[in-house]
């Protein structure tokens, strides 16, 4: 089960592509999204800045295992969404991450 939960209080279980789609279009600038696996230390999230740059991150497991993007392109995030939902580890191709998992180090203690 993925739980899609907002800054602005939106919460839905099991989002549909279309669903996250039009969330995405109107969550203002400033809000987040934040995507979870029930059954792992897996998610996704997406902060839109307020200088109108998407801010992805997702966490693969572990603190450590924590990445970063930016990005202007909503399409772009909406079908990264659509790979991860999916289980296609290719849609992380279209980004250059950075770890940030240090960040966290004290997370995993």
């Amino acid at each position: 089960m993925v739980t899609l939960t907002t800054s602005t209080g939106v919460r839905i279980g099991n989002p549909t592509a279309n669903t996250f789609a039009a969330l995405l279009e109107s969550l203002p600038r400033g809000a987040l999204a934040i995507l979870h696996c029930a059954h792992d230390n897996e998610f996704w999230q997406v902060w839109y800045r307020p200088n109108g740059i998407y801010q992805r991150e997702y966490r693969a497991g572990t603190p450590s295992e924590h990445y970063q993007t930016l990005t202007v392109s909503r399409g772009k995030v909406t079908t990264a969404f659509l790979g991860w939902l999916k289980g296609d580890g290719q849609w992380k191709a279209a980004f250059t991450w950075t770890n940030i998992g240090h960040w966290f180090k004290d997370d995993e203690d």
